[in-house]
């Protein structure tokens, strides 16, 4: 009887041992890295169209997928890829502007991805110039 439980303790130990010693596996995950998140334009002239552009990394270890980007009001209108942007892969959101009033503006950029961190918020401010009343 004393043999059995020792054979039953040496197999049951065994197993835990292997279990213990197993490789574990790398979760996959999407991660995305912004050049940065945040531009001030400074003043820029009324009237005028201005954009810029959000460079970004894949730095995570499976494709990237831009499912939808917002902008905080209707002066603000972004433009990016739509297909799979592989690991250790650059892409950008490019974002018009056309400051409908004057003085200081902030408008928002929010990037929905397949990501565990989405959404992603970029921020754009800046200053419209006042017309001049001898022009």
């Amino acid at each position: 009887m004393n043999v059995i439980y020792k054979t039953c303790f040496l197999i049951i130990f065994y197993f835990i041992f292997i279990s213990c010693n197993e490789k574990k596996e790398v979760v996959e995950n999407t991660k995305i890295s912004f050049e940065k998140i945040k531009y001030d334009f400074g003043e820029i002239p009324a009237k005028k169209n201005i954009s810029i552009v959000f460079r970004f990394l894949n730095s995570g270890n499976k494709p990237l997928i831009i499912k939808n980007v917002e902008t905080s009001c209707g002066c603000t209108v972004p433009k990016w890829e739509k297909e799979k942007i592989m690991q250790n892969e650059v892409s950008e959101i490019e974002v018009y502007i056309d400051p409908t009033t004057r003085g200081k503006f902030y408008s928002s950029v929010v990037v929905h991805y397949n990501g565990d961190d989405s959404p992603q918020k970029l921020m754009i401010e800046g200053e419209v110039e006042y017309l001049s009343l001898l022009e």
